[in-house]
């Protein structure tokens, strides 16, 4: 579900379907609640490839995900521009960074890694820091599923979902989110980077800057272009 279907438009892309910002957003702007049928994690069916993870058991499936058009369509990037974002018992996808008209919206699966002898996950979303495949380090990933889904952090960390279970809207859904130290954090690849004159880099502050303008930060006194946040360090060419 989007909370604001006027802000996005679902258009073919190479891979099926896409979510497009027909407008620019803010960072935070909240995108959509992932809503649907819970049931426990299972691996087959077509159903599976559009499961957003609510608790280690218990995920939720989209109603008819193939015909239905939600934040289920959002694809995947390496180099993505929004996040989950677990809210009471439920998980809302939000911008990590200012958005762009026409921008497709992406986020980043974190699918686990296959198991002995199946295949890898292919990942041909075609950014500079394309991994190479969804899937994502195992100690990276039980991280980022600590801190998200079992954090008492989570408004909702204490609710408990029932299998079978229709989740319905929220009565009230927040305005925005917060920066996630979480989240990786890139301006937008295409874009002319922000100028400033910063002595030193500084990574709290550049990070900052690159959510809340969409854009690299280029800092001519040091010769340094910031493409983003990663993993609590700075990408820069320098």
């Amino acid at each position: 579900m989007f909370l604001d279907s006027s802000a996005f438009v679902v258009r073919k892309t190479r891979w099926g379907r896409g979510v497009f910002a027909r407008r620019e957003l803010p960072a935070g702007f909240v995108i959509g609640d992932y809503l649907g049928i819970v049931d426990v994690p299972r691996d087959e069916g077509v159903d599976a490839l559009y499961a957003m993870m609510l608790s280690l058991y218990r995920w939720v499936y989209p109603v008819e995900p193939k015909r239905s058009e939600g934040v289920h369509v959002v694809n995947h990037s390496c180099e993505p521009n929004a996040g989950i974002f677990p809210h009471r018992g439920h998980v809302l996808l939000s911008t990590t960074r200012r958005v762009f008209a026409g921008e497709e919206i992406t986020f980043d699966y974190w699918m686990t890694q296959p198991e002995a002898g199946e295949d890898w996950h292919r990942c041909l979303c075609g950014s500079s820091f394309c991994r190479g495949s969804f899937s994502m380090g195992s100690a990276r990933q039980e991280e980022l599923v600590r801190r998200l889904f079992i954090s008492n952090a989570w408004a909702g960390a204490k609710r408990k979902v029932r299998v079978g279970e229709k989740l319905a809207p929220l009565p009230r859904y927040p305005r925005s989110t917060r920066d996630l130290a979480a989240y990786n954090v890139f301006g937008h690849p295409e874009l002319a980077p922000e100028e400033v004159y910063d002595e030193k880099l500084d990574h709290a502050r550049l990070r900052a800057l690159i959510r809340e303008t969409g854009r690299r930060v280029w800092l001519p006194r040091s010769g340094s272009l910031v493409y983003g946040s990663h993993d609590g360090r700075l990408i820069i060419d320098a």
